[in-house]
């Protein structure tokens, strides 16, 4: 489960010692599985304006750990917590509006709650609204923004960020086209585990654009994306060993293997709880929102 908010002194010393206690026990009964409790012991709290059983209380509808999940209600303490500043409800309740996720679809008061939380530092916050200026969602598009923001957040360690900031600088989107700073970047979030990073380092290195042309290294990150889950590894994986590219032999049950894998991974049922989703350039990462880079 997303980790969940521990208040911090100056937070709870604007609360009765029982309100404390109350908050304790429900992180305890959190932390045993024992969702059920930790909700009856935030319940009151929240009510009474505790941020943090309000955000708690979110993280738990969101997910049905209490039995059901009901975005309507998780939306409703997120939307409560973020009005009084967390950073991290600000974040879920704009990821909520912007996949109308137990409210309306409203990109506008998504980006509204992603600047919020953004301005103060967030990196998932800032890498959405990077999304948002690229896909022209609730602001104008702007690729240039885009780029500012991916960048806040991918100097921040947020890997999706770095992937997608290199694949404005290998499209020449928003910024000028720099194959070198493009691999800097796909090659930062590959190394940290993006498969997205991974096929698209790989596809740097099959064709020496921003690295020196590397069969080897290419075959490396191919494999590694695909390993990862990457479809579109999949399928160049099954069209080298078809073809016998890269300095790979023949090899038709390899192939055969990859275009399989990749088809079981195409017809599994993509389960999305909202309704922002769509189709998007293959080489960008998601994180709560759309495709869109």
């Amino acid at each position: 489960m997303k980790t969940l908010a521990a208040l911090s002194l100056a937070s709870l010393l604007l609360f009765p010692p029982l309100a404390r206690a109350g908050f304790d026990e429900g992180m305890a009964a959190a932390a045993a599985g024992d969702y059920a409790t930790a909700v009856r012991e935030w319940k009151p709290l929240a009510d009474q304006g505790l941020v943090g059983a309000q955000y708690n209380l979110g993280l738990v509808y969101e997910e049905g750990r209490a039995g059901r999940q009901d975005y309507a209600e998780a939306a409703y303490w997120y939307l409560r917590a973020a009005r009084q500043g967390n950073v991290l409800a600000q974040v879920k309740i704009g990821s909520f509006y912007a996949q109308g996720m137990g409210v309306r679809w409203d990109d506008a008061e998504a980006v509204a709650w992603f600047r919020k939380a953004a301005e103060k530092g967030n990196a998932d916050a800032q890498f959405n609204l990077g999304l948002m200026a690229a896909g022209g969602r609730g602001t104008k598009q702007d690729f240039a923004a885009a780029a500012v923001w991916y960048r806040r957040a991918a100097d921040q360690g947020n890997i999706d960020a770095m992937n997608n900031l290199g694949a404005l600088y290998r499209n020449g989107v928003g910024v000028s086209r720099d194959y070198r700073e493009a691999a800097k970047w796909f090659q930062a979030a590959a190394t940290a585990g993006n498969p997205l990073a991974m096929r698209n380092l790989a596809r740097l290195y099959e064709a020496g654009q921003g690295v020196p042309r590397s069969p080897a290294e290419a075959l490396k990150w191919y494999q590694a994306a695909a390993e990862a889950g990457n479809d579109l590894a999949m399928d160049r994986l099954a069209e080298i060993y078809e073809k016998g590219e890269l300095g790979e032999k023949r090899d038709i049950t390899r192939a055969d293997m990859w275009r399989g894998k990749a088809r079981q991974l195409r017809v599994r049922p993509q389960v999305t709880p909202g309704r922002g989703s769509s189709s998007a350039p293959p080489e960008c990462s998601p994180f709560a929102l759309p495709r869109v880079c």
